[in-house]
C-alpha cells in the first residue's frame, strides 16, 4: 500500500482494535493486510497517529493513541510533564542507551548531545528528577529515591526513543532488579 493516509488509518485501526506491544506487533498485523513498510516507515507512522508506549496496570507495555490533551498524563504518572514529539524525535538517533541502578539513571548519547538532552529534561521541572549532570557523551540524572524501579521507567518512556526503553529490558520491569 503506498498510500499513506490509507496506511495510517490501518494502523490506527490496529492500535484501536488489539493489544500491541511491540513494533513487530504491527508490522505483522500490517503484513496480515498485505501491507509492508520498513520499520523506519513504521516508526514515523506511529508518531504520525501520537501512538504512544504505556503501562497496561500489569507492569507491561502496549501502544495507544494519544489525543492532544492527553499527552500530558502519558505513562501513569500523572504529574510527569512529557517532552514533546519534537523534541524526542530530536534525540531519537542520538541517545544510545540507558542504565539504572536505585535512583540513578546513567543515559549514553552520542557524542555532544549529552547537553541538551540534560537540558530539555531539566526544563520539564518534573517533581520527580532532582537534577541531571551532562557530559559529553553521557547524562547522569537522579530521581526521587522514592520511586520504585518500573515508575522510573515509566518516567524515561515519557523522555527517551522506545528503541532505548526496549534496550533496558525485562529485567527492569518491577520493583527490583531481577
Amino acid at each position: 500500500m503506498k498510500n499513506r493516509k490509507s496506511r495510517i488509518a490501518v494502523i490506527t485501526e490496529i492500535l484501536n482494535k488489539h493489544v500491541i506491544r511491540s513494533q513487530e506487533d504491527v508490522l505483522k498485523h500490517l503484513q496480515e493486510k498485505g501491507i509492508h513498510v520498513t520499520q523506519a516507515t513504521l516508526s514515523r507512522d506511529l508518531k504520525k497517529v501520537r501512538a504512544s508506549k504505556t503501562t497496561d496496570g500489569k507492569g507491561l507495555y502496549r501502544y495507544v493513541i494519544l489525543e492532544p490533551e492527553q499527552l500530558s498524563e502519558v505513562k501513569g504518572l500523572s504529574d510527569v510533564p512529557v517532552l514533546m514529539a519534537s523534541q524526542r524525535e530530536k534525540f531519537s538517533n542520538a541517545v544510545l542507551s540507558c542504565a539504572i541502578s536505585n535512583n540513578i539513571v546513567v543515559i549514553k548519547t552520542r557524542n555532544g548531545y549529552a547537553s541538551g538532552l540534560a537540558y530539555d529534561i531539566d526544563t520539564l521541572q518534573s517533581p520527580h528528577i532532582l537534577g541531571t549532570v551532562p557530559g559529553a557523551d553521557t547524562v547522569l540524572m537522579v530521581v526521587d529515591d522514592s520511586l520504585k524501579h518500573e515508575q522510573i521507567i515509566e518516567l524515561l518512556c515519557s523522555i527517551l526513543p522506545d528503541h532505548v526503553i526496549e534496550g533496558l529490558g525485562e529485567e527492569w520491569i518491577g520493583d527490583a532488579k531481577k
